[in-house]
């Protein structure tokens, strides 16, 4: 079975050892970034299902990681969770909501909670996207299947054939019901 995977982004190592110790029995696949632009090549070539930043790193902090992330429309929905170690203000924890992270977490952090949160988060858009992908193939069942059937109408067809395409009417339509 596939594993939704997870992206780790912190520019200290011992971090980056310490998060993939938790995720060990989490049936999630980790990978690890140093910083940000390493975190982006990184998407550009995997599908990752969540992804989890440091705030405070050299060059490209968590906050403009995450709005670079999440204002692409490649990564829509992607979680983005945040990790700081500080204190933050109201206005300055908005901040990273306004990027588009979906929480945040505060160091030290508490593995169970780290473990639990991104397991879901990471299992949920998996789940999300095998439903787009499902989704895209019926698009393109509806699009064809007029055409197929215009094309079968005056043939004699045996009655797995009709009964394929009965299945066929009756998963589109419902389909439509649930993701419409």
């Amino acid at each position: 079975m596939k594993m939704p995977n997870v992206l780790i982004v912190d520019d200290n190592l011992a971090n980056l050892l310490c998060y993939e110790h938790i995720f060990e029995d989490s049936n999630l696949k980790t990978m690890r970034a140093h910083s940000g632009s390493e975190a982006l090549t990184i998407l550009l070539g995997e599908k990752e299902h969540c992804v989890i930043t440091d705030v405070s790193m050299p060059e490209m902090d968590g906050f403009e990681l995450t709005r670079i992330i999440t204002h692409d429309p490649a990564f829509a929905n992607l979680p983005v969770i945040l990790v700081t170690g500080k204190v933050f203000s109201e206005n300055e924890r908005l901040k990273g909501y306004h990027c588009g992270a979906i929480d945040y977490l505060h160091k030290p952090l508490t593995a169970d909670i780290v473990g639990r949160k991104v397991k879901h988060l990471a299992w949920a858009y998996y789940r999300l996207k095998q439903l787009q992908s499902i989704s895209d193939l019926l698009e393109k069942i509806d699009y064809l299947f007029p055409a197929l059937l215009s094309f079968l109408a005056d043939k004699e067809l045996p009655q797995e054939v009709d009964k394929s395409i009965e299945t066929i009417t009756e998963i589109k339509n419902q389909w439509k019901d649930i993701y419409v």
